[in-house]
C-alpha cells in the first residue's frame, strides 16, 4: 500500500512540475560516469533552474571510451 501511495505522489509531483515548465523549452542532459569496476552509469537529466533533475539511469558493464 505504501509503495502505491509513493508512486501516486511521485506522479502527481511530476505532473505539477511538467505543467510549470510547459511554456518553456526543455533541456535534456546525458551523462556517463564510471561506477565500481568495469561498469558505467548512463543518465538522462532535465535541466531546470541550473539544476539537473534525473529522469532515468541505466548501469551497464563496460569501460568508458573517450
Amino acid at each position: 500500500m505504501f509503495v502505491v501511495l509513493l508512486i501516486i505522489y511521485q506522479i502527481s509531483q511530476f505532473l505539477a512540475f511538467s505543467a510549470s515548465i510547459s511554456h518553456t523549452s526543455v533541456v535534456l542532459a546525458m551523462d556517463g560516469s564510471t561506477v565500481g569496476q568495469d561498469c558505467m552509469a548512463l543518465m538522462v537529466n532535465v535541466v531546470y533552474q541550473e539544476r539537473a533533475l534525473r529522469l532515468g539511469y541505466l548501469v551497464v558493464r563496460g569501460k568508458r571510451v573517450i
